[in-house]
């Protein structure tokens, strides 16, 4: 990460603590405790290791941002990290044509959410430029227990920050975005309709 984007992600950052602590009423010492600096994670592979000896019961999670290419309506998901996201059925039942929903262009994402691909998290929603540009769907694998513990990174992927499900679903109707709930793919389980 260069230092310009660096220094950027710090002050943002902490504009995210201070939304939390406002929103959420978390405290200095609960950031703290919750979140984690590590070494730059691209994947959910690079993320496992180091998961296991911080935050042994949370739940990582996978983030994909797609873009429909006929429409340019942005789409986040957030699924656990081993729910298997079937695009073809997901552009399916999101009412899209064949091969028309598609990872969006880093461009597109630095715009929307003011991330870098490898970022790619909720907490971003507080960027969107376009208040309320980007649709959210959310894996219901993670939010069925409310004191579930999840994982995301805090805007950069050098940090991870634990989150309650409970908390999660209040941060995101503070940032002002609504977000639909469905169920997806997880390995060993049945595949049904979303």
């Amino acid at each position: 990460i260069n230092a310009e984007y660096g220094g950027r992600m710090e002050q943002k950052r902490n504009e995210l603590f201070a939304f939390l602590k406002e929103k959420l009423h978390w405290t200095d010492q609960h950031l703290q405790a919750v979140t984690k600096a590590h070494p730059p994670a691209h994947t959910i592979e690079d993320c496992l290791g180091w998961v296991t000896e911080f935050f042994p019961n949370s739940i990582m999670c996978k983030n994909l941002f797609l873009k429909d290419k006929k429409k340019s309506t942005l789409w986040l998901v957030i699924a656990h990290k081993d729910t298997n996201v079937d695009m073809k059925k997901l552009t399916k039942d999101l009412g899209f044509g064949s091969g028309t929903l598609r990872f969006a262009s880093e461009d597109v994402l630095q715009e929307a959410l003011g991330v870098k691909q490898g970022s790619v998290t909720p907490f971003a929603l507080i960027n969107d430029v376009v208040k309320y540009s980007v649709n959210v769907i959310v894996d219901e694998n993670i939010v069925q227990d409310d004191n579930q513990k999840l994982l995301f990174h805090p805007l950069s992927n050098d940090y991870t920050t634990e989150i309650s499900a409970r908390d999660f679903k209040l941060l995101l109707e503070s940032f002002g975005h609504k977000y639909t709930v469905k169920k997806l793919y997880k390995k060993n389980m049945i595949l049904y309709n979303l």
